[in-house]
């Protein structure tokens, strides 16, 4: 479980720079934190499923991690 606290933690900082800081729209963001949301309290509700999401966080982390990844290539004015 300690391990897992890493991709918790990194993830809600990822969420939060996507929410606060990008320009993407509002739909976008309620979805972003309302899957961050269905990770986070589901295993409370659901104890069954906390692998399933565990999955959806990793999942969700990837995207984020890769759509900053492309805003930063994006806003460096590099041609890949």
């Amino acid at each position: 479980m300690p391990y897992f606290l890493i991709v918790i933690v990194a993830v809600i900082s990822l969420t939060l720079h996507y929410v606060l800081a990008t320009e993407a729209s509002y739909v976008s963001k309620a979805l972003v934190l309302g899957t961050l949301g269905v990770c986070l309290a589901g295993p409370f509700w659901w104890p069954q499923h906390w692998l399933a999401a565990r999955f959806l966080l990793v999942g969700l982390g990837l995207f984020l991690s890769l759509h900053r990844t492309y805003l930063q290539a994006r806003s460096s004015g590099r041609r890949d």
